[in-house]
């Protein structure tokens, strides 16, 4: 737990440990104290007995308190019961996924996670009009302005109502984007890592970008991963499958789709046709 408690010290967020709790009461009631306690609550699970986490946990949901999870990065299926929360699949000795799990989630407006569904409703995935935003996506390629490319998707990202859409707290971090949503854990991971690319000259700047976009996955603990381009090669150039877990997409072909299906439909037609040769 070290290197996720040194990580919140660093960030100027206080780690509260039962030696906090009221002296004399059983260990049920001072996990509880200290979950009532905490604004955020993370949870660690490992190979072995994961049922007194899981159990924590679930004081945490009753509580409605904000969850963050990291498991093992090559573990199995995890329990349903934790299915639609911000799990991070990662080495414990991994800091730069632990680092960058944090920021994301400290920097999110949204908050670490959706709270109870009884007390809120996560939003609903759905189709929006991307006209507008598939004309500024052809100013901002035409203008060269392509540092602008990232905050535009996740704009049309949040409008498709993800649940967290979180930006790279700062250039050169590997990663562009990453979300968050229930509709994507049937099919990949979260978080689910997004790379944008402007321009994709060669069949060997493809196999570059996607050896790229797969590794900095990896630091997060994530599995899939998306690379999201606005020139490049042929959709059908066989290129595109050099790296099996990296979902490779048009930005401007995102756009089109958004207006007739929901994103999660999009990374799912994507990693089924990958992996199953099925479109649907």
């Amino acid at each position: 737990m070290r290197p996720i408690a040194e990580a919140l010290i660093q960030r100027r967020v206080k780690v509260l440990g039962l030696s906090e709790s009221s002296a004399g009461t059983s260990w049920q009631a001072s996990i509880a104290a200290s979950i009532a306690q905490a604004d955020l609550l993370i949870g660690v699970l490992t190979h072995s007995d994961i049922s007194n986490t899981i159990f924590e946990l679930g004081l945490a949901v009753g509580y409605g308190k904000p969850l963050l999870i990291f498991a093992p990065a090559k573990g199995g299926v995890l329990p349903a019961s934790l299915q639609g929360f911000q799990i991070v699949r990662t080495s414990l000795q991994n800091r730069e996924a632990i680092d960058f799990a944090l920021d994301q989630i400290l920097a999110s407006p949204l908050g670490p996670i959706r709270l109870d569904q009884s007390s809120r409703p996560a939003p609903l995935a759905r189709t929006i009009e991307t006209r507008f935003y598939r004309n500024r996506l052809s100013q901002l390629m035409h203008d060269g302005q392509f540092r602008e490319l990232e905050r535009l998707v996740a704009t049309v990202l949040r409008e498709s109502s993800a649940e967290v859409v979180a930006e790279a707290p700062s250039p050169g971090r590997g990663i562009d984007l990453v979300v968050w949503s229930d509709g994507l854990q049937s099919y990949v991971d979260n978080p689910f890592p997004i790379e944008i690319k402007a321009r994709l000259r060669s069949r060997e700047d493809v196999k570059r970008a996607l050896g790229q976009t797969e590794k900095a996955a990896h630091t997060i603990g994530s599995r899939w991963s998306m690379l999201l381009y606005g020139e490049g090669p042929s959709q059908d150039d066989r290129v595109w499958r050099s790296n099996p877990a990296v979902l490779a997409l048009k930005i401007d072909h995102l756009f089109a789709q958004l207006e007739y299906v929901t994103f999660p439909e999009i990374v799912r037609s994507l990693r089924n046709h990958r992996v199953h040769g099925l479109e649907h």
